[in-house]
């Protein structure tokens, strides 16, 4: 069974230099780099699981997200989540690299790409 090394990635300038170095450790080892994606900002967050990608505030307020490259260029769907189903996405702007999201306060934001 080979060996997994997980490293964990912000999607900040650093990571290219994480990831790269986490290859040339896991190259003599002939171990698998497994990544997780940790976008945090105190007690706001930005998730990509699958096929979606999931934003919560807790306070609410602006935020700039740097996209992950595979989300990047993609026609998406965004859209607040309720107990009662989807409900209309709050202020949003995407741009090439990066949304920027007005959320409000403990609701979570639901990000799809369209299919």
């Amino acid at each position: 069974m080979a060996m997994k090394l997980l490293v964990a990635i912000d999607l900040s300038e650093a990571s290219s230099a994480v990831l790269r170095e986490a290859m040339n450790c896991a190259k003599p080892l002939s171990a698998r780099v497994w990544l997780l994606h940790v976008v945090a900002s105190g007690p706001d967050r930005f998730l990509p699981i699958k096929d979606a990608i999931y934003i919560y505030s807790r306070d609410g307020g602006e935020h700039t997200w740097k996209l992950p490259e595979d989300w990047r260029g993609v026609p998406v769907e965004i859209f607040s989540l309720s107990r009662t189903g989807r409900q209309p996405a709050p202020p949003h702007r995407l741009e090439p690299d990066s949304l920027w999201i007005r959320l409000p306060p403990r609701t979570p934001v639901k990000m799809l790409r369209k299919r």
